[in-house]
């Protein structure tokens, strides 16, 4: 694929990034290794990371042969993750975005592959997403099996507010079904992921594929993974919440209403 070719990506591939030079090339040769047949932008967005990440990144786009796949931003200030999450959006040029953090890595050449045709052939879905695996810092296998399904399975937008079992390093989405401007109103949600989901599920279904083809990484600098139970539930109910007053406000009524009652299910299932 030449360089002309990757300005005029089919899939936009976002990499968040902050402080991540221990993980962040095994992040890279996740996307790198892809096995495609269309153009690919990998857009790293660095929120001014004040380890030897940048120096890692620019080594990848001088020597690796898919380097010119990569978008590289270092941001002078530090943004914070959801400003800089949406900012990686605005940049993207594909049909399809991606997602896959500076921390997590991708295990399957042929996921990029596999979604765009399973998008491609059903016109009904916004996203599409895998199951995964779970390790440590060291890579040492971990025993969660989230989300532990063995079976294909589709979200739909009955589902808002309820338990999603969307492991953002494996979604894949039509960009057309996004509104970034959504998302920038709900920056001070606590998920994100929550957020991006719940909004691709009022312009579509979403598709679980049971193989594992990604990897999420916990350590001790996790935002979401090292939590208590307690105050991921916690939240998880104060992003419902501010998704709540969000469709109000765009009178979203019927949305609101399916996100309310599923809140009040999931409030209940952990006695809060």
């Amino acid at each position: 694929m030449s360089k002309s070719a990757a300005n005029k990506a089919l899939v936009s591939v976002i990499m968040i990034t902050y402080g991540h030079e221990a993980f962040i090339a095994e992040a890279i040769e996740g996307v790198l290794m892809q096995e495609v047949d269309f153009p690919v932008e990998l857009i790293i967005a660095d929120d001014c990371s004040p380890d030897q990440t940048p120096q890692i990144i620019k080594t990848y786009i001088e020597t690796h042969p898919n380097g010119h796949w990569i978008r590289y931003t270092r941001h002078e200030r530090n943004k914070g993750m959801m400003p800089n999450f949406v900012w990686a959006l605005e940049q993207a040029r594909g049909q399809y975005i991606a997602l896959c953090e500076g921390d997590d890595y991708w295990i399957d050449k042929s996921k990029l592959c596999r979604q765009r045709d399973f998008m491609n052939a059903n016109s009904g879905f916004s996203f599409c997403f895998t199951n995964i695996s779970h390790v440590d810092e060291y890579k040492n296998e971990l025993s969660i099996n989230w989300p532990n399904r063995n079976q294909n399975f589709i979200l739909t937008r009955r589902m808002l507010g309820e338990e999603y079992l969307i492991p953002s390093p494996t979604i894949f989405f039509v960009s057309s079904c996004l509104k970034i401007r959504y998302i920038e109103k709900l920056e001070t949600a606590p998920l994100g992921d929550y957020v991006l989901s719940s909004l691709l599920l009022i312009r579509g279904h979403g598709f679980y594929c049971p193989d594992k083809m990604a990897t999420y990484r916990h350590h001790k600098n996790g935002v979401f993974s090292e939590l208590e139970l307690k105050e991921k539930v916690r939240e998880g109910l104060e992003t419902r919440r501010i998704l709540f007053r969000f469709f109000i406000g765009k009178a979203r009524l019927v949305s609101a209403l399916i996100l309310f009652k599923n809140s009040r299910i999931f409030k209940k299932r952990y006695r809060f």
